[in-house]
C-alpha cells in the first residue's frame, strides 16, 4: 500500500475516533447533567409530584385570589398574588410541570379537586376554597380565621385575624408598611381524607397579600420538613417581620400533623 493511502488512513481513523469520542463525552456529560439536576432538584420532585400525577392531563390545579366582584382576570389579582403564584409556576415549569389556573367562584366546592388535587393560595375572605379547607380540616388544624369588629373616631370597620389557643394574631402596619404579618401553611397529602385515592393539597395564606407571598416562599425552600412530617401532612403557623417591603425575620410560632 503507498505511502500517502497509509497515511490518509491514519488520518481518517483519526477524525473518526475523535467524532465518536466527542459524540460519547457530550452523551455522557448531558447524562452527567442530568443526573446532577435529578439530585439537586429531588426534593422538589417528590414535592410536587403527587400534584401532577393525580391531575388532569397532569396540569397542577392552582386556585388564586380574585378581588371580590371581579370577572376573575389577572389584571384583578393582586400583585402580591400573582407574584406568590407566579414563584410556585416558575419552579414547577423547572420540573416540567404544567398547570391550570382556577379561579375561586362564588358555588365553587371542594368536591370537584378531590381526585386532582390542588394548590390553594390567598385567604378566605376572596378565596371560597381557602375558607373551604380551613373548615375541613379544623379537627386537624387548631388555627382559625376570623373577621372582627373594629372601631375608630370616624367609622366602625372590621380586621382579619388569625385566632390560635386563644391568642387573636393581626397582621400590624405603619406608615402605609406592613410591620407583622402572620400565614397560615397546610400540606395534606389527600385533599379529602376520606377518599383513599384523594390528590393533595397545599393552602398557603398571609392576613396580607405580601405574608402570602412570604409563605410560599418558606414552602419553597422548606420542601423536606413537609416531606418528613409524620401522618398525612403538616401544617404551620407563620409570624413575618418586615422593614419595607422586605422580609426580616420569620419564625415558626406554632406547627403540627396532620394524622
Amino acid at each position: 500500500m503507498p505511502i500517502e493511502s497509509i497515511i490518509d488512513y491514519i488520518c481518517a481513523s483519526s477524525i473518526a475516533t475523535g467524532v465518536i469520542a466527542s459524540a460519547i463525552s457530550g452523551v455522557l456529560g448531558y447524562c452527567a447533567r442530568g443526573l446532577k439536576d435529578r439530585y439537586s432538584f429531588r426534593f422538589e420532585r417528590r414535592f410536587w409530584k403527587p400534584f401532577s400525577s393525580s391531575a388532569p392531563k397532569r396540569r397542577v390545579r392552582t386556585a388564586i385570589v380574585a378581588k371580590e366582584g371581579s370577572a376573575g382576570s389577572l389584571a384583578k389579582v393582586s400583585l402580591t398574588d400573582v407574584q406568590a403564584y407566579s414563584e410556585i409556576i416558575s419552579e414547577l415549569d423547572m420540573l416540567r410541570i404544567k398547570t391550570d389556573m382556577v379561579i375561586p367562584k362564588q358555588g365553587r366546592t371542594l368536591h370537584e379537586f378531590t381526585e386532582s388535587g390542588l394548590i390553594c393560595l390567598g385567604g378566605p375572605i376572596a378565596n371560597t376554597l381557602s375558607k373551604s379547607l380551613i373548615e375541613r380540616f379544623s379537627a386537624q388544624v387548631p388555627v382559625s380565621f376570623e373577621r372582627v369588629e373594629t372601631t375608630s373616631p370616624m367609622h366602625a370597620t372590621s380586621k382579619a385575624i388569625l385566632r390560635h389557643k386563644g391568642q387573636e394574631l393581626a397582621a400590624e402596619i405603619a406608615d402605609d408598611y406592613v410591620k407583622t404579618d402572620y400565614a397560615l401553611i397546610m400540606y395534606a397529602k389527600r385533599i379529602d381524607p376520606k377518599v383513599p385515592t384523594s390528590g393533595p393539597v397545599l393552602l398557603a395564606f398571609g392576613l396580607r397579600g405580601i405574608g402570602t407571598q412570604e409563605a410560599v416562599r418558606y414552602i419553597l425552600r422548606s420542601k423536606k420538613l413537609f416531606l418528613e412530617a409524620p401522618g398525612e401532612g403538616l401544617w404551620v403557623l407563620l409570624k413575618l417581620s418586615f422593614s419595607g417591603v422586605d422580609r426580616t425575620i420569620d419564625e415558626v410560632i406554632a406547627s403540627g400533623p396532620i394524622l
